[in-house]
């Protein structure tokens, strides 16, 4: 996968690329998520703060030392600065589920490609992340205590670690859990 941007970009995404927020207050800013800085729509033009804040913004760049900017799969991965400057307090900090997982799908892509020595490097690059990211079965309401132990955290079921006392709903469970409950039709000649 080819980047469309260098790989020193902080915007790994299309914040201020190709997207932007304008909140109620009439603040432009590149992402709703990622309050940075913005620019004041009521006292200046569209134009103005996105080729000035927003484009100041859009120019910034990883730190040198971020983990992330010399990563190969960066243009695979999902990272996101909003979500980094939340968890790390920095908007180009590591976080280690997105490294785990999109070397993991990094991992599907190369063995599907028949490159099993470049998918079993991926995969031993995830596996010594260890992040520890719950699946979403184990979050779901009332899925914690549904079912026993399964073979750890990261396979689905629930977590077999030392010391964890997680567990998750059964696929079956996490299905049911996850239907929206609608209401009946309208009985024939009785509409509603």
């Amino acid at each position: 996968m080819k980047p469309t941007r260098p790989s020193t970009d902080l915007m790994s995404c299309g914040a201020g690329v190709n997207s932007f927020h304008v909140t109620p207050q009439g603040t432009l800013l590149s992402c709703e998520a990622l309050p940075l800085s913005g620019y004041d729509l009521r006292h200046g033009s569209f134009r103005e703060g996105w080729y000035g804040t927003v484009g100041e913004i859009r120019a910034r760049r990883a730190a040198a030392a971020n983990v992330c900017a010399a990563c190969e799969l960066r243009a695979m991965c999902d990272r996101c600065p909003a979500t980094a400057l939340l968890e790390t307090g920095s908007p180009d900090g590591w976080i280690p589920y997105y490294c785990e997982i999109t070397h993991r799908r990094a991992a599907l892509f190369e063995e599907a490609a028949g490159s099993r020595e470049t998918a079993a490097r991926y995969r031993a690059h995830a596996d010594r992340v260890k992040s520890g990211w719950t699946p979403p079965g184990a979050i779901l309401p009332r899925a914690v205590a549904l079912k026993s132990p399964g073979p750890s955290c990261g396979v689905g079921g629930g977590c077999s670690a030392a010391g964890c006392s997680r567990t998750a709903a059964s696929p079956a469970e996490t299905t049911r859990l996850l239907q929206i409950e609608r209401p009946a039709a309208p009985a024939a000649g009785n509409p509603r």
